[in-house]
């Protein structure tokens, strides 16, 4: 029995290295011809959300620490709610604006904002 339990495990670890390999060496499909255009600043995007979603995570003992009246949990699960209609309003914006605009506007606001607090 165990000579047998040996081999599916080896069979299994052998399936999901293949799997591994196969994945990681299609994945430069998303970067040819021209792909590479839309995969990056959609990685970056995805970074960012990430980012955000990260430090929401804080929410609840940034707001113990401001020793507000209300409760912490109760303000965190407000300020989730409330990130619903920005994503929405957020998408909408940018099918209405374009990205390239957005980004533009997006990369120069934050530089000008850089370039104040840094003096």
């Amino acid at each position: 029995i165990q000579i047998n339990e040996i081999m599916q495990n080896e069979e299994k670890s052998e399936y999901v290295w293949r799997e591994i390999w196969t994945s990681l060496t299609s994945i430069g499909q998303i970067f040819t011809n021209g792909m590479y255009k839309v995969t990056i600043p959609l990685q970056f995007a995805y970074m960012s959300l990430t980012l955000v979603t990260g430090v929401s995570t804080w929410w609840t003992k940034i707001f113990q620490n401001l020793h507000l009246q209300t409760d912490a949990f109760t303000l965190s699960f407000y300020h989730t709610l409330a990130q619903i209609p920005g994503m929405m309003l957020a998408s909408g914006l940018i099918d209405l604006a374009g990205r390239k605009r957005l980004v533009i506007i997006g990369f120069g606001g934050g530089s000008i904002a850089l370039m104040f607090l840094s003096s």
